[in-house]
């Protein structure tokens, strides 16, 4: 056998080797790729818990609700901006957190929310307890008009009418 010949496979030869490795090349490409994505996935997690975290522990003694949801925009935050906003909103007022108010706008003198449907907050009759929902506004009301007042204003709710309308079936 020519030297020469053993050293540069022909090309037909040259294929095959390729052929045969080709699926351990294919394996070791997606484990590389999967590593990669795993990394990216577990960092953006961590960075948006920490981010999350350090948010939380600035904002927590906050007396300016605008403020801490605008804080809240950033854009790995944002998507958990409701949720964050309501721990914080509970930590400020206990009371409203036992309906679980959830926060979805907030702007200068607006706000809108939603209460989540569940047992704890229905009555005998299972509709919701006028009780939540009288907190509900005043949840929501009070976020809005404390939203307007300056930092070193504050405002206390004096007043609120709510009418029950009563159907029989």
């Amino acid at each position: 056998m020519d030297p020469q010949t053993s050293a540069n496979p022909s090309s037909e030869e040259a294929f095959r080797i390729i052929l045969a490795d080709a699926p351990r090349l294919i394996r070791k490409a997606i484990e590389l790729e999967w590593t990669v994505v795993r990394f990216f996935v577990l960092g953006t997690i961590v960075a948006t818990a920490l981010t999350a975290a350090y948010l939380m522990f600035v904002l927590r003694n906050s007396k300016a609700p605008l403020k801490v949801w605008e804080s809240l925009g950033g854009p790995a935050i944002k998507l958990f901006r409701p949720w964050l906003f309501a721990v914080l909103l509970t930590n400020a007022n206990p009371f409203s957190g036992s309906i679980h108010v959830r926060i979805t706008t907030l702007t200068k003198g607006s706000c809108s929310g939603f209460l989540k449907d569940q047992r704890k907050i229905r009555n005998p009759f299972s509709s919701i307890h006028a009780g939540a929902l009288v907190t509900f506004a005043e949840t929501i009301g009070g976020l809005a008009a404390i939203s307007t007042l300056n930092i070193k204003d504050r405002a206390i709710l004096i007043s609120l009418k709510i009418d029950v309308c009563l159907h029989t079936l």
